[in-house]
């Protein structure tokens, strides 16, 4: 359907250069990683690690850890540990939505609802242990 354009509008003929629908593409890149990045920072709990000054990591008399045996601190590592695996498990459900889309390709389908769902079972398996250390 199209829309009714009032005569003394003209319709705009403008093309824009090929150096603009890179630096848009670039500026798209950039904001995507940014974006993954903030993501990243909350989910480990950046801010947390910032205003109690948290140290990376933990030593104990059985030598070096990384996941705080209490469930309300953490060390800077467990932190990005349990983000990457969020992350994981957050691929591993677009891979098996991505394999919706290839219905009429049964091996893609399949390859793709497999690899999902073993990279959500990775993560899921990886959070799970990670807690079970903290209690």
């Amino acid at each position: 359907m199209r829309l009714p354009r009032p005569k003394f509008l003209a319709k705009p003929r403008y093309r824009f250069p090929k150096r603009f629908y890179a630096i848009i593409t670039r500026r798209k890149m950039t904001v995507l990683v940014l974006t993954l990045a903030y993501t990243y920072f909350i989910l480990m709990g950046g801010i947390y690690i910032i205003v109690n000054k948290v140290p990376a990591v933990g030593f104990t008399h059985g030598g070096l850890t990384i996941v705080f045996q209490s469930l309300n601190r953490q060390f800077g590592i467990e932190g990005a540990i349990a983000a990457f695996l969020v992350f994981l498990g957050a691929a591993g459900m677009r891979l098996m939505n991505e394999s919706i889309k290839y219905v009429e390709e049964p091996e893609k389908s399949s390859t793709y609802s497999l690899a999902g769902l073993v990279l959500f079972l990775i993560a899921i398996a990886g959070i799970e242990y990670m807690i079970s250390l903290k209690t």
